[in-house]
């Protein structure tokens, strides 16, 4: 993250670099929030969320729109909409899981 932070924020960094670093970010908050560090986890998901949005065009981009928050769900289960659109969430325990599709308004 040190190396790719500074680059992806310089000005004229590449498109490719900064879905690298989004995708870094992406991929450090999940840990994180595995890791039950909730406050951390989400301060990188929500860093990431941002390079995602500064991506242009987004909604043309399926990379960068797949990465594009529409909910996210507490450590306790409790989903929260983000923006309107349909996400599916899968959990699993002790080698048990299932999944769910929302429609978030």
């Amino acid at each position: 993250m040190s190396v790719l932070a500074p680059a992806a924020a310089a000005s004229g960094a590449s498109v490719a670099l900064r879905r690298a670093h989004a995708a870094a970010l992406t991929q450090l908050g999940f840990v994180q929030t595995r890791q039950r560090r909730f406050g951390t986890g989400l301060a990188a998901l929500e860093a990431a969320l941002a390079i995602w949005r500064g991506i242009d065009p987004l909604l043309a981009d399926s990379d960068a729109a797949a990465n594009f928050g529409i909910a996210t769900v507490s450590g306790s289960g409790v989903v929260t909409g983000k923006r309107s659109g349909v996400v599916t969430i899968t959990a699993q325990t002790s080698g048990v899981s299932g999944s769910v599709t929302i429609d978030v308004n």
